[in-house]
């Protein structure tokens, strides 16, 4: 598929879950398809109900495309950059109370230790439990 065809196919054949939208055109460089997707996400700033939403939040990424990718293979480039953006809002929203009370965001990806938890195994236990099951 050519950039032009990627394009095309993003923009009228291509459908995200409801609330997500995706828009795409043509990069500078060959092959490349610059993307634009909007979601509604909640301000993390307010736990533990987030009850201040954000109705269109903008992300910018763009993915690459060759001569041999299908839709499917354009679909699952796209796929992958919606579940890390979900991962990166779970990331901000999960919290819990420590001691004192406070909301702690233990992997928020926002904030230097957050993303060093995420990094350096705070999150092992989440990869050991799921390979126990």
């Amino acid at each position: 598929m050519d950039t032009q065809e990627a394009v095309r196919f993003i923009n009228n054949d291509l459908t995200l879950k409801p609330g997500w939208t995706i828009r795409a055109q043509a990069g500078w460089r060959p092959g490349m398809v610059e993307l634009e997707v909007r979601f509604a996400a909640q301000d993390s700033n307010y736990p533990p109900d987030y009850k201040v939403p954000l109705p269109d939040v903008p992300l910018h990424r763009s993915i690459f495309v060759q001569p041999y990718m299908e839709k499917a293979h354009v679909s699952a480039l796209i796929l992958q950059l919606c579940l890390e953006t979900e991962a990166h809002e779970w990331q901000e929203l999960l919290r819990y109370r420590d001691d004192s009370g406070r909301w702690v965001a233990p992997f928020h990806p926002h904030r230097r230790d957050g993303q060093r938890n995420w990094l350096t195994g705070a999150a092992a236990p989440r990869l050991e439990a799921s390979l126990a099951a």
